[in-house]
C-alpha cells in the first residue's frame, strides 16, 4: 500500500490544500530543487519558492522528505553554497545536500591522484583541493597540479 500520492505544489492554494502526510515511515521519494532561478534569483530568495519550501517542513522545522539542491554553477565552495541557502531558506542546509557543477568529480576515482588541469571562475583551486586529485599545485595562479 502506498502512503503517498503525488501533489503538485500550488503556490496560490491555501496551506491546507497541499496534503503532505505526517510520515510514519521513511518516505519512498526525495526532491531535487534547482537553485538558480527556481529558489533563488541572484542573492534573493523567490517568495513563492520560500512559501512552497516551508510546506515541506514539519512542525519541528525538519524536512518531511529528503531534499537535494542542484545548480550548474561551480564558482562557489559547496559549504559556502549550503551556508548561503541556509540563510535564505531559514533551514539548515548541509553541504552534502548541495550538488554543484563540479560535484560529480568525486565519482571519477580513476583520475584521483593524477595530473590534471583546472580552470574556471571563483575559488577554482579550493574547489579542486576539496576532491582527492592532488595536493601540490604549480603553474600560474595554481592552475595545474603535480604529484
Amino acid at each position: 500500500m502506498r502512503l503517498f500520492s503525488l501533489h503538485f505544489l500550488c503556490l496560490s492554494c491555501s496551506a491546507n490544500s497541499l496534503l503532505l502526510p505526517s510520515v510514519q515511515s521513511p518516505p519512498t521519494f526525495g526532491l531535487l530543487f534547482d537553485i538558480d532561478g527556481v529558489l533563488v534569483r541572484g542573492h534573493r530568495v523567490i517568495p513563492a519558492a520560500l512559501e512552497a519550501f516551508g510546506k515541506l517542513l514539519n512542525s519541528q522545522g525538519q524536512l518531511r522528505v529528503p531534499v537535494v539542491f542542484v545548480t550548474n554553477a561551480g564558482n562557489i565552495l559547496q559549504q559556502n553554497k549550503a551556508q548561503e541557502l541556509s540563510g535564505l531558506l531559514g533551514y539548515k542546509v548541509d553541504p552534502d545536500q548541495v550538488i554543484l557543477s563540479h560535484s560529480p568529480l568525486k565519482l571519477f576515482l580513476q583520475y584521483h591522484n593524477k595530473r590534471m588541469l583546472v580552470s574556471g571562475q571563483g575559488p577554482v583551486v579550493e574547489n579542486a583541493r576539496s576532491y582527492p586529485f592532488c595536493s601540490e599545485w604549480r603553474g600560474e595562479c595554481g592552475l595545474g597540479c603535480q604529484r
